[in-house]
């Protein structure tokens, strides 16, 4: 897992040099300390669920929490799939699970109440490890035994359901391969090919993206 880890800081890295040499922002990539197994137990019995074995290995093994920003301050040419990337976000906080889940649970209640609902019972069943400004959130899903990567949609979008990732990890690992472009859904879904085909940093849309950010091939 270290090799891995190293690849994804990596990765941060490149992207926040390749924004800066188009002259936008680049904010400094802040990794914190491995949580601690109590801490972790702290959480899960607060949220009154075990944490995915695949995001645990992540928090206990390297960080309990990280942060990487860039923003495009200078306009770049892209073509008509990219043209909504501006930004990219990742970011995870162990702390911050209770909150994210607190917020799913209340979307849930007033808007998401009825699982018989295709659209509703996309909300039921996961747990929301990072929320969006514009109210949609990253989750897993728990009703499948890997706990893939799952985008909920507040206003039931396109991407509502999309699954993003096999795990957190896989996830991770595609999602650094591109920069981390933000992690709205039209940032993201450039990227995907259907609802179950996670994102693929070796599609089209990515290669072009890679080549016009700057990043490595």
């Amino acid at each position: 897992m270290k090799a891995v880890w190293d690849h994804w800081r990596q990765r941060w890295e490149n992207a926040l040099l390749a924004c800066s040499k188009l002259g936008g922002r680049a904010d400094e990539l802040v990794i914190m300390a491995p949580a601690a197994v109590s801490e972790v137990e702290k959480i899960e019995a607060e949220i009154r669920m075990k944490l995915p074995e695949s995001f645990r290995r992540v928090i206990t093994g390297h960080a309990a929490s990280m942060r990487m920003f860039w923003h495009l301050q200078r306009k770049i040419e892209l073509p008509g799939p990219l043209v909504g990337i501006f930004c990219g976000n990742c970011e995870w906080d162990l702390s911050l699970i209770p909150e994210w889940e607190t917020q799913r649970k209340n979307w849930i209640t007033s808007c998401f109440p009825n699982p018989q609902k295709p659209g509703d019972k996309i909300w039921h069943d996961k747990l929301a490890f990072h929320g969006l400004d514009i109210g949609d959130m990253l989750a897993f899903d728990l009703s499948q035994d890997s706990f893939p990567v799952v985008y909920l949609s507040h206003d039931l979008d396109e991407s509502h359901g999309y699954v993003l990732g096999k795990n957190f990890e896989d996830f991770m690992d595609k999602w650094t391969q591109l920069g981390c472009p933000g992690a709205e859904d039209w940032q993201m879904l450039p990227f995907t090919h259907d609802p179950m085909s996670g994102l693929d940093p070796d599609c089209e849309n990515a290669r072009l993206w890679k080549k016009l950010f700057g990043l490595p091939a």
